[in-house]
């Protein structure tokens, strides 16, 4: 008799470590779900501001160019400018 309530006590026992350890699990795995949607969050974030920074740099170019062709446009006529000032 005594051997089945050592034994019942020893299944009780393993059946309560079961369950703490089954728990610890579910609150790991609910803890690592709220930190992979935070990186989820975080990654659309990035996504965002890299679509912004590209999209500035396109702006940045186009001026560069811009900026690029009328110093060529000004050089132009500075040049003739003072061509027209040495021929007269």
């Amino acid at each position: 008799m005594n051997d089945i309530d050592n034994n019942t006590a020893s299944i009780a026992a393993s059946i309560q470590q079961q369950g703490s350890a089954t728990a610890e699990i579910s609150r790991n795995v609910q803890e690592a779900a709220a930190r992979t949607g935070e990186v989820a969050g975080n990654m659309g974030s990035v996504s965002n501001a890299m679509a912004s920074v590209t999209d500035t740099t396109l702006r940045v170019r186009e001026s560069s160019n811009k900026v690029h062709s009328d110093a060529a446009q000004l050089r132009a006529a500075v040049q003739s400018f003072l061509k027209q000032l040495e021929a007269a």
